[in-house]
């Protein structure tokens, strides 16, 4: 069966508008942010 990218950019976009939502909210996000830092590199 061949990859639908669409749709994991449709996952994607919902789950980065809830983090947003939440960060704007100043609520904690759904997800730990901290493995997405720039100073892990």
């Amino acid at each position: 069966m061949p990859s639908r990218p669409g749709h994991q950019r449709l996952i994607c976009g919902a789950l980065t508008g809830k983090i947003v939502s939440q960060l704007a909210a100043g609520l904690p996000p759904v997800i730990d942010l901290a493995t997405l830092r720039a100073d892990r590199f």
